[in-house]
């Protein structure tokens, strides 16, 4: 299902992160985003699964997932107004990408998917 880069929150913007990054993939018993350790295997797909080598992928409120992609893009965070934070990131020869969030992770990932992904991001149903 299609949802807006602004909108996304939670489950829903972990897995849209992780199609950015262009992670491996699925969808944990607990509908929690894994991503798989073992780089050398071919991407996943959506699925029930439950094994050692997967773990949860949820950078828009951890900040040890979502620090590396802050720091590597180049992701400015400040406080808006109305209780809200702010993130840009800067492209060349582009309007800078500008969201907002409930939290400086949430504004920022939701930058991020913009830039990658664009206005919209495709989310499975299940997450929403």
């Amino acid at each position: 299902m299609k949802i807006k880069s602004c909108d996304l929150t939670g489950t829903a913007l972990d897995w849209a992160v992780a199609t950015a990054e262009q992670a491996s993939i699925e969808i944990g018993l607990r509908k929690q985003v894994l991503f798989d350790t073992h780089e050398d295997d071919p991407p996943a797909g959506v699925n029930e699964h439950d094994d050692t080598r997967w773990q949860v992928f949820n950078p828009s409120e951890n900040w040890a997932q979502a620090g590396p992609i802050i720091e590597r893009e180049t992701i400015t965070i400040d406080w808006a107004h109305r209780m809200k934070w702010e993130a840009r990131l800067y492209v060349p020869d582009q309007e800078p990408w500008v969201m907002t969030g409930p939290t400086p992770l949430v504004a920022a990932l939701r930058c991020f998917v913009a830039s990658k992904l664009g206005d919209e991001a495709d989310v499975p149903e299940e997450l929403l």
